[in-house]
C-alpha cells in the first residue's frame, strides 16, 4: 500500500490541573502534513503505523487513547491522543498538553475534487491481508 498520499494531522489542546472544573483550549488550528513530505516518506503500511506511534511518543508523551470513527461496520481506529504534563512559560503551574494525532486520505468525489476524510487503520490492515500470496 503507498502511504505518501496519506495527510498527518495534528491537533493540540491544553488542559488546566487542579481546578474541580476542567478546562480545554485548543493551542492552535490542525496542522497538516502530508506523510511524502516527512521523515515517514516511502514506508509502507504496517510499518508506518508502528513508526508514527513511536515519534509521537517521544515528541507528545504517554499514549493515552485512541481515536476512533464510525463506520456501517462499526468503529475503526484512525489515530491516537497523547499527553504530557508542561509548565506554563509564565508560571509555574502545570497543564495537561494533550495531541490528538489523525491519519486522513485524500477521495475524490463525484465532481473530480479531492477532500480529506479519515484514513480507518483496519482498511490497511485489510488490504495487506489481501494482498498476501
Amino acid at each position: 500500500m503507498n502511504t505518501d498520499r496519506l495527510v498527518l494531522e495534528t491537533q493540540h489542546v491544553a488542559r488546566e490541573l487542579g481546578s474541580d472544573e476542567t478546562r480545554s483550549y485548543l493551542m492552535s488550528d490542525p496542522q497538516r502534513e502530508r506523510i511524502a513530505d516527512t521523515i515517514f516518506a516511502g514506508i509502507d503500511w504496517p510499518s508506518l503505523r508502528g513508526r508514527i506511534h513511536g515519534f509521537c511518543r517521544r515528541e507528545y508523551g504517554r499514549c493515552v487513547s485512541k481515536v476512533y470513527i464510525d463506520r456501517a461496520g462499526g468503529a475503526v481506529q484512525t489515530g491516537w491522543v497523547f499527553e504530557r504534563k508542561e509548565r506554563f512559560e509564565d508560571s509555574r503551574d502545570e497543564y495537561v498538553h494533550e495531541v490528538w494525532v489523525t491519519l486522513l486520505q485524500p477521495v475524490r468525489c463525484d465532481q473530480g475534487q479531492e477532500h480529506l476524510e479519515p484514513f480507518a487503520f483496519e482498511q490497511a490492515r485489510s488490504s495487506a491481508i489481501r494482498a498476501r500470496p
